[in-house]
């Protein structure tokens, strides 16, 4: 990893080290249940514009991918390509290829369970980029180009995960219209439905998820083999600030009274819940950087936020973890829900180096039956020596139902306050801003960052 990129991977590894000294004494006291694990991966913002040379338009790359089949792409990108992957940058077809071959290596040692991508296939900018190397710049042949690429996408999915299911769901950057404009309903739902219900290899899950799906852009399954897990995917681009139009807000009003039934239904089965989609109900992490006094601090709106406080603290007992993704980094967030409970919110970081961050992904563990949240282990790629490596592991190995030390437990030793805290506000600049969070309780909610 070079010298001040992604350095709070670093801050993070040393709270964990000091974790596991808070922890130990009780770890050795535990009994040995069964694990399972599932991967989580997100923000590939997948850019085949990066080998186009701006002297050159239409670009040749674009055009040939643009007259073949998706099937055929593969070979044309390797006959195409100029450019190693590199810090900002979104996700060449090198980095892609490279993190879906170690994607499926760790998924065959760790006997993954299920694969859940959090949205945002597509490029930022991608639309712009079109117009810019394409000879033919209208909506109909951009629609069949994101089209393509998003077969392509899926196909790559499967073939690296042939005997897995593969979960998706919508990030602001997966549209035909462009960014944070939500898709309510129409072609694009109707197409991600048929392409992304294809990465899921159970056909009970496969034609649920592709029904819900083409209705509405999210849905919810139990996970195949495992009926005691519900997995519950959102569309968070209808709860985005400024998705304030007047089909959006009721849209968002809608889904949000479908998770309470969805919530109400696992607790009533005695289920445990995975809530998994893209936008987080936090602030924004970018905001110092954009030095604009009105923006709004939250990345959803407040009363969309404030609901989802509410459903958490209702059904807190019947959540496994709340996972998000979309600001590229890894942290995590514990919301306080009364009764001494808590639900842990953990994003997965960026595939796009784009903000000079490491690719990477996480691997989460659980207990089985209990279904409680272990752990997780983050995976990321060195530019430095072309390889993919474990950066840490936050897990305990000896689970038990009730009595143990859980992955939302250990994090709470984790304060805001010391030496780490101090370097870690430095490291992201964000000193102003966690201080302000800190004073006002911005958002109903408990913004705890590593």
């Amino acid at each position: 990893m070079g010298a001040g990129r992604f350095s709070f991977f670093k801050v993070i590894t040393i709270l964990l080290l000091l974790f596991f000294v808070e922890v130990s004494s009780y770890a050795a006291t535990l009994t040995v249940n069964r694990q399972a694990a599932f991967l989580s991966v997100a923000d590939i913002h997948f850019d085949p514009f990066l080998s186009c040379s701006k002297d050159e338009k239409p670009c040749p790359l674009i055009e040939a991918l643009r007259r073949a089949p998706t099937s055929q792409w593969q070979d044309i990108f390797d006959q195409y390509n100029r450019l190693r992957s590199q810090y900002y940058h979104d996700t060449h077809h090198l980095l892609l290829k490279s993190t879906l071959q170690e994607m499926k290596d760790i998924a065959n040692k760790a006997d993954i369970k299920f694969v859940l991508i959090l949205g945002d296939f597509l490029g930022h900018d991608f639309k712009k980029s079109f117009r810019a190397y394409s000879s033919d710049k209208t909506d109909y042949s951009y629609q069949a180009f994101v089209r393509k690429t998003m077969g392509f996408l899926s196909n790559e999915i499967n073939h690296a995960f042939p005997t897995v299911d593969v979960f998706i769901a919508l990030g602001n950057n997966d549209s035909y219209k462009g960014d944070y404009h939500p898709e309510l309903q129409g072609l694009f739902l109707q197409d991600m439905a048929e392409l992304w219900s294809k990465t899921i290899k159970d056909s009970v899950a496969r034609n649920i998820m592709q029904n819900e799906f083409l209705q509405r852009g999210y849905y919810s399954i139990n996970i195949p083999k495992q009926p005691t897990l519900r997995l519950i995917v959102l569309n968070s681009v209808l709860f985005y600030k400024d998705s304030l139009d007047k089909k959006t807000t009721q849209a968002a009003i809608r889904q949000l009274a479908w998770l309470h039934d969805e919530l109400e239904a696992v607790k009533q089965k005695n289920q445990k819940a995975i809530i998994a989609f893209h936008i987080p109900p936090s602030v924004d992490v970018y905001l110092p950087f954009k030095k604009n006094l009105f923006i709004s601090l939250e990345l959803w709106q407040k009363q969309y936020i404030k609901y989802f406080q509410a459903e958490l603290t209702e059904f807190s007992t019947s959540m496994m973890a709340v996972l998000p993704a979309h600001i590229h980094v890894d942290w995590f967030q514990i919301i306080p829900v009364g009764n001494g409970e808590k639900v842990l919110m953990n994003t997965t970081p960026a595939i796009s180096p784009l903000f000079g961050n490491n690719p990477a992904f996480k691997v989460f563990s659980y207990a089985v039956p209990s279904l409680d949240l272990l752990g997780f282990s983050t995976y990321f790629y060195s530019f430095d020596t072309r390889k993919w490596l474990q950066e840490y592991s936050f897990n305990i190995q000896n689970p038990t139902n009730h009595n143990g030390i859980l992955m939302g437990d250990g994090m709470s030793f984790i304060k805001l306050s010391g030496q780490l805290a101090a370097y870690y506000k430095w490291t992201m600049q964000l000193s102003p801003m966690l201080d302000f969070l800190l004073q006002t309780g911005a958002a109903n909610i408990d913004i705890s960052y590593k």
